[in-house]
């Protein structure tokens, strides 16, 4: 019932609380997270079939086929499947540990023409396996049988279904035969137990598989990730001192040369688009804005705006700055000018 109260508030009072929210402690948002070496131009990648070190058959097969959907999914690049990379390349399966292999396959794929960077791969492990365990140690809520002079309690079984995959890959540009990015030995292992278990020993496997590509992707691929800001840390006001450095606060008069809004924010935002905007409180018309892209090479972001063209806007008062991440209102900081 609690919720569809709330739900059913006037709007006035939901953009209330709203706004309350924004105010206060901090908010999670939605970036999305490039990797380092990734720049536009990087179109098309090619995934060559990943080699099999594991005694799992067709392992290597199972993992790329998994890998290279996922990655048409991401939307990052353009992807060119195992079979068709491997024509280009001459070559099924190219070893992620030999640069001059990983050069020759590079060659071949510049002589295409239509592929920027490759990945390779290797399947270090892959296993399944299910057990029958006995447990006999008497516990809570275990009801106790007497026969003659002894007591005897129930003997149960259980089966405990089990999995492990570990991946290591590389990510090679086309022009030189460079690694751009290497991934550790990336592994999972995945354990469902019960009478049945919920899980059975291959559905373990594809689980596991999974929670590896999800790795191979935050290495190699943009995707979304969420990170958490607070006012105090990541969004503030101030004014600049005379001798240089910031004088951090919420009152300004309209006689200030400027009002100062510092932003700061985690590296995982690099190459992320963002807005701050100031309005009166209350009120969602925005009197003054200015769009940023971040760098993670920035340690903060300086932006400038003018107490006295604020003041002559709407007067003297409260407001509000509210830092967006695209559409959405993420975070807000209360000021005075007067």
């Amino acid at each position: 019932m609690g919720n569809r109260r709330v739900i059913m508030a006037p709007a006035a009072l939901a953009f209330a609380f709203g706004m309350a929210a924004l105010a206060g402690c901090g908010r999670s948002m939605v970036i999305t997270q490039y990797p380092s070496f990734y720049t536009q131009d990087m179109r098309t990648v090619a995934v060559l079939q990943f080699d099999n070190e594991s005694l799992r058959p067709r392992a290597g097969h199972f993992v790329t086929r998994r890998f290279t959907a996922a990655l048409k999914e991401n939307g990052t690049y353009e992807v060119l499947g195992s079979k068709d990379a491997s024509a280009i390349a001459k070559a099924q399966a190219a070893n992620p540990a030999d640069p001059a292999e990983l050069k020759a396959v590079a060659v071949r794929f510049k002589e295409a023409g239509n592929v920027q960077v490759f990945i390779v791969g290797s399947v270090k492990t892959f296993t399944s396996a299910s057990y029958v365990y006995r447990w006999s140690e008497p516990g809570f809520g275990y009801r106790y049988y007497r026969f003659g002079t002894h007591w005897y309690y129930p003997t149960d079984f259980y089966v405990h279904n089990e999995a492990r995959v570990s991946v290591a890959a590389r990510l090679v540009l086309v022009d030189d035969g460079t690694v751009l990015a290497e991934t550790p030995e990336l592994s999972a292992t995945v354990f469902s137990r019960g009478d049945p278990p919920h899980l059975t020993p291959d559905e373990c496997a594809a689980k596991a598989t999974g929670q590896v590509i999800d790795e191979m992707l935050e290495c190699f691929a943009a995707v979304k990730k969420q990170v958490v800001i607070s006012p105090k840390k990541n969004l503030r006001t101030a004014r600049r001192r005379e001798g240089g450095g910031w004088q951090f606060t919420d009152k300004f008069s309209p006689d200030d040369e400027a009002m100062y809004v510092i932003v700061k924010l985690p590296d995982e935002c690099d190459r992320n688009r963002f807005r701050v905007a100031i309005s009166r409180e209350g009120h969602k018309e925005a009197l003054a804005g200015e769009d940023f892209v971040w760098s993670k090479q920035d340690e903060s972001r300086q932006l400038k705006f003018s107490p006295n063209e604020l003041h002559a806007k709407a007067g003297a008062g409260d407001y509000r700055v509210t830092f967006y991440s695209g559409p959405d209102r993420v975070l807000a900081v209360d000021v005075k000018i007067k």
